[in-house]
């Protein structure tokens, strides 16, 4: 479960690419508190890559098929804001039109953005994925993803 090295993370100083973060660095996470990297993990990866945002050219993110993205639903919506939920799907099931977690640095909160853009692309090179302190999780440009937890 890994993220390409064009795909951006929340980090204390702003956008990052991912594969220039750091073993103690400060990432978002979905609880929109700052915790440390404890590990960061480079792996070569060749396959299928699908690639997410709001379009092809701007915010977007490479992701492999298997990792957990926060999503949620029309239907669910009140009941996620109301108990803190999280909604979790693998990248190859998302479809154009699906609502998920992500986050406004103007406003410092949590929103919900929808996906406007879904691609599949063959990928040869190198993904990174993060362990982080506490809550396994943290927060791309584009959506809230599950990180490495072992």
């Amino acid at each position: 479960m890994s993220i390409g090295s064009r795909s951006k993370v929340w980090t204390r100083e702003g956008l990052k690419p991912i594969n220039i973060i750091n073993e103690g660095d400060l990432v978002l996470t979905h609880q929109l508190r700052f915790r440390p990297v404890l590990h960061t993990f480079k792996e070569y990866y060749g396959g299928n890559i699908i690639q997410i945002g709001k379009s092809k050219e701007h915010k977007y993110v490479l992701i492999t098929p298997e990792h957990l993205v926060c999503s949620i639903s029309h239907t669910h919506m009140l009941e996620r804001w109301g108990s803190r939920s999280h909604h979790w799907r693998r990248a190859e099931e998302l479809e154009i039109g699906t609502l998920v977690t992500c986050y406004h640095p103007t406003e410092n909160k949590e929103e919900v953005s929808k996906i406007t853009f879904i691609e599949n692309k063959e990928y040869k090179d190198y993904v990174y994925d993060l362990l982080v302190k506490d809550d396994f999780i943290y927060v791309t440009e584009i959506c809230t993803v599950q990180g490495r937890n072992i």
